[in-house]
């Protein structure tokens, strides 16, 4: 799973323990006693794909087609591949590390809008607005400046949000931990 670099130091310091990805046309859900289990990607003839699981586990990922990093848990460093070959002192030096690997714990489908607090902390961030402008950067990129002038009441988005395109915030709400 990609990730940004803000995002794997929340991951690593133990911050950031869900991630919601954009619900595409072309995903649909398996679910399995009212819960889904499974985020299949339906492909070209038919040709379906699984994007996500429950209890599978996923490296994390610092850009497309990049190898996952690698991290060392007692001091919460992580490492690129690129970043380790560049500094073969400290490599040598890290005998602990590991690759970093999430284990997927629940999937859920929701509105961002629609976001609590506790998600929102879960997310890594300390409030909604800072959320949701991170969103809105990968997502709908032409509001980002009304939000930076939205008046913010507690945890309730501006109302006009409301009137996007709903395909720009249904989202996969999906809560992970790091994999011992």
């Amino acid at each position: 799973m990609i990730f940004s670099e803000r995002s794997i130091n929340a991951i690593v310091n133990g911050d950031k323990t869900q991630t919601r990805r954009l619900a595409e046309s072309r995903h649909f859900e398996l679910q399995e006693d009212g819960k889904i289990v499974c985020v299949m990607h339906s492909g070209n003839s038919w040709r379906h794909s699984v994007k996500w699981k429950v209890d599978n586990t996923y490296a994390v990922q610092p850009g497309r087609s990049e190898k996952g990093v690698t991290w060392i848990p007692n001091t919460m460093e992580w490492f690129t591949k690129a970043h380790l070959v560049n500094n073969v002192e400290r490599t040598k030096a890290a005998l602990g590390l590991e690759p970093l690997r999430l284990r997927i714990l629940s999937i859920r489908r929701e509105d961002v809008r629609e976001i609590s607090a506790v998600d929102v902390a879960a997310e890594g961030f300390e409030c909604l607005s800072d959320w949701l402008l991170t969103w809105a950067s990968l997502h709908d990129k032409t509001i980002q400046h009304q939000l930076l002038e939205a008046t913010w009441l507690d945890m309730h988005v501006p109302l006009w949000l409301w009137q996007r395109p709903n395909a720009r915030y249904e989202c996969w709400a999906i809560t992970f931990e790091i994999v011992e």
